[in-house]
């Protein structure tokens, strides 16, 4: 029997056909001790014949955290409703709490490190990705 869900998170059928592009992570760099906030952004068009609603998810994995983490933490998501060839831009808004973590002393705390964010229709379908840089200083 395989590890793998049979239906995983998000999935979903649809009568049409979506691409994601364009994705954009500003700023790609933060300081682990100034909150601010995150802009993402991508491209997301209806490539099939029919008018369809697709739910854009972003999942947020920090590469290597001080503790163990969840390969991927949906942090996100946004159903869009377009018309076939209609193309739009997704934009989500991440505060510095999308990236905090508890410690071993049960403590909210960001580590510095890489996360790698993900977009897509499910959390296997990941179409889009992007790094987002943690700093200490």
């Amino acid at each position: 029997m395989p590890g793998s869900p049979l239906y995983p998170f998000g999935y979903g059928l649809s009568y049409t056909d979506f691409k994601y592009s364009n994705m954009h992570i500003d700023p790609e760099r933060m300081s682990v001790s100034t909150p601010m906030r995150t802009q993402v952004s991508v491209d997301i068009e209806n490539t099939g014949r029919r008018a369809g609603v697709e739910t854009v998810q972003l999942y947020v994995h920090e590469r290597f955290a001080p503790i163990s983490t969840p390969v991927k933490q949906l942090r996100a998501f946004q159903r869009v409703a377009l018309e076939p060839g209609q193309k739009k831009t997704v934009a989500f808004a991440l505060s510095h709490d999308d990236f905090v973590l508890l410690d071993q002393g049960m403590l909210w705390m960001l580590a510095p490190g890489t996360f790698d964010i993900m977009i897509g229709n499910s959390s296997a379908g990941v179409a889009v990705k992007g790094t987002l840089e943690a700093t200490s200083n």
